[in-house]
């Protein structure tokens, strides 16, 4: 229908500036940060900037798995809103229609059903998203005391300073908001 076309024209057009106004360029600083990070770590420690590595690699892993399913939560959820947008659409282009015919609580109940489903929706992907990703923030940070741990270690044999260490750690924090 016209509603559907019309939400998808809109949805795909917001999508698209937020891709090249907002993530291309915070992609591109991010890369050069990072590598940024990376190169002043090593010059640190490289033993423990490989364990911090490590450890950030294994936790991607898991995150990428989860996307997964989260992607399709989000799709489902995309689908409900068009849905519901579709409707209104509709129904405020051809109001004179609907009230003319007095299909007015039709029209109510079509939109209560696909407010629903988008209700069903949104509430699902958010549940999962607030029940996985901060089980995987906490094991981050149980590696990231065992690295710190190594790295007191490190320190007492004299091959880091105190210093270093807690810049390695807070470096390795930044690396992983990018």
């Amino acid at each position: 229908a016209t509603g559907t076309l019309m939400t998808r024209i809109d949805d795909d057009s917001d999508w698209l500036y937020h891709f090249f106004v907002d993530l291309v360029p915070y992609y591109i600083v991010s890369f050069f940060t990072v590598i940024g990070l990376v190169a002043v770590m090593c010059t640190i420690s490289s033993l423990l900037t490989v364990l911090i590595f490590a450890s950030i690699l294994t936790i991607g892993f898991f995150i990428s798995r989860l996307r997964k399913h989260l992607k399709r939560l989000h799709r489902r959820q995309h689908r409900a809103v068009r849905s519901m947008k579709s409707v209104i659409t509709d129904s405020l282009g051809g109001q004179k229609v609907v009230k003319s015919f007095a299909r007015e609580d039709q029209e109510i109940r079509r939109f209560d059903n696909r407010n629903q489903n988008y209700y069903d929706a949104r509430i699902t992907a958010g549940y999962y998203s607030a029940s996985r990703f901060p089980i995987l923030r906490m094991l981050y940070r149980v590696s990231e005391i065992a690295v710190f741990g190594l790295g007191a270690v490190f320190v007492i044999r004299g091959n880091v300073t105190l210093g270093a260490l807690t810049a390695l750690i807070a470096y390795s924090d930044m690396a992983i908001m990018y």
